[in-house]
This record gives structure tokens, sequence and C-alpha cells, in this order.
């Protein structure tokens, strides 16, 4: 001990210093080191959690995403489904109307085509007696008294029915 006394350390003071420390470390322990590490561990357990947390959001979210796109392939095939229908059925209304056309067209020329053939009837028959009489005068003036006038009307009308006959 005297080799420390010749190194001028007192072995009082070292034991008052090393209880001393011991005291502050047993202190600094207590009030400093074990709260703080405390607050760490409890810290690292909120970013561990929240990680944790954030991880299962992304894999939600990754799943969400990836059913939002599944449901988007599914509404655009059955949009396109059904625009392809809408086309078919918008051509076979187009079809049926354009034949339906056809059919009132070819109708409405059949129609006018009799009422021009009933014009034209009735236009002959209208004409008829006029020209009857005068075919009477013409044949009387030229045959002169010798057919009779019933044999002149018999002849006309079976000449007359012969060529409405023939114009129809």
């Amino acid at each position: 001990m005297e080799g420390l006394a010749n190194l001028g350390i007192n072995i009082q003071s070292l034991i008052i210093y090393i209880v001393n420390f011991g005291i502050l470390v047993l202190v600094l322990n207590r009030y400093l080191f074990k709260p703080l590490a405390g607050f760490l561990d409890k810290r690292q357990n909120n970013i561990k959690h929240s990680l944790e947390e954030a991880n299962t959001i992304q894999v939600e979210f990754q799943k969400k995403l990836n059913e939002i796109q599944e449901e988007k392939v599914l509404v655009e095939k059955k949009l396109n489904q059904e625009l392809s229908n809408l086309r078919s059925f918008v051509e076979s209304k187009r079809t049926e109307m354009l034949k339906e056309i056809e059919q009132q067209r070819s109708e409405m020329i059949s129609k006018a085509q009799n009422e021009v053939d009933e014009m034209k009837m009735d236009a002959f028959e209208s004409s008829r007696d006029d020209l009857n009489k005068f075919i009477k005068i013409a044949l009387s003036k030229i045959v002169s008294e010798n057919i009779s006038e019933d044999a002149i009307n018999k002849s006309f009308e079976s000449s007359w029915n012969q060529f409405t006959k023939n114009s129809k």
C-alpha cells in the first residue's frame, strides 16, 4: 500500500471514489438507463408494430388492387360483349327495316301501278261513250244505212271488250 501512497493515491479516497462510482452507476441505471432502455424498447416495438401494420396494409392494398384489376377486366369483357350484342341487334334491326322498306316500296309501286291502270281504264270508259258516238256516226255515214244501228252497237261492244282484255 505504500506503493500506492508513493504514487499519491490514498486508499480511503479510492474506496470513497469506488463507492461514489457504484452509487452513481446505481442511480444512473435506475433513473436514466432503465427508463431510457424501456423507452427505446417501447419505441422499437412501436416501429416493429408500425412496419408489420404497414406490411399488412400493403398486402391488403395489393389484394384490393388485384381485385379491382380483375373486376376491371371482367367489366371490360362484359361491356365488349354488350357492345357486340348491341351491334348485332342494330345490324339485325337495320336489315329488318331495309326489308320492310323494300316491301313497302314494292307495295307502293304495285299500288301506284294499279291506280294508273284504273285511271287508264277510267279514261277509256269515260271516252268510250264519246268514241262510240263518233264511230257510229262515222260508220253510219260510210255504210250509209246498209247496216242497222243495233249491229253496229253489238260490234262496238264486242270490239271494246276485246280491246280492254288486251290492254290489261
